[in-house]
């Protein structure tokens, strides 16, 4: 009986925010705020706060089945590109902070490595697509678009080449991962 009252009390110690994504989100929005603006401009902090709540609900020591680490589910070859391109030796993927400036320039890098696009919108669906799952990838999709006379800055020009060059869970997962970022987004952080 008196250890599941100390429990309890240990348990009531606890602030419940500790664990809400909303709080810590909230807690990380300047933050956000000044990455988007100085690796991504052009994105709402908004849509970058709900990329983050997909990749891991604002965790900092979330860890995938694949080993990808922190808030932005950087994998460790990455982050070794990461420390060099954006010259962060000190990145740290278990610090939100580290790993939210490292994960945002790497998009940054990526969004170059994708090209221009047709407008905001279609470069960040592109952008996060290659995030998730690879900038060669939308190249090949890029490609693919041009050998067929499509507009190659148009997102929905590149959609369907996914399905041609990847497997259908692959590619499914990849088309899907933008449109969760957009419900997470439409959800909690339209307001940022």
């Amino acid at each position: 009986m008196v250890g599941a009252v100390l429990l309890l009390a240990a348990l009531a110690a606890v602030p419940a925010r500790a664990h809400d994504p909303l709080f810590t989100a909230a807690e990380n929005r300047e933050l956000v705020e000044e990455l988007a603006a100085q690796y991504l401009p052009g994105i709402r902090p908004g849509v970058g706060a709900a990329w983050v709540h997909q990749e891991s609900r604002w965790k900092a020591t979330a860890v995938s089945r694949k080993g990808a680490r922190g808030p932005l589910q950087i994998m460790p070859e990455t982050a070794r590109d990461i420390r060099r391109a954006c010259r962060m030796p000190e990145l740290d993927l278990s610090s939100m902070s580290s790993s939210l400036r490292g994960g945002f320039c790497y998009a940054r890098l990526v969004r170059r490595q994708i090209g221009p696009m047709a407008t905001a919108e279609d470069l960040n669906e592109a952008m996060f697509r290659a995030y998730n799952g690879g900038a060669g990838w939308i190249l090949k999709e890029r490609r693919a678009a041009k050998q067929k006379g499509q507009d190659d800055a148009l997102a929905e020009n590149l959609r369907p080449h996914c399905r041609d060059l990847r497997s259908p869970d692959s590619c499914e997962e990849n088309l899907s991962y933008y449109q969760y970022i957009q419900r997470w987004y439409k959800k909690y952080y339209r307001a940022w």
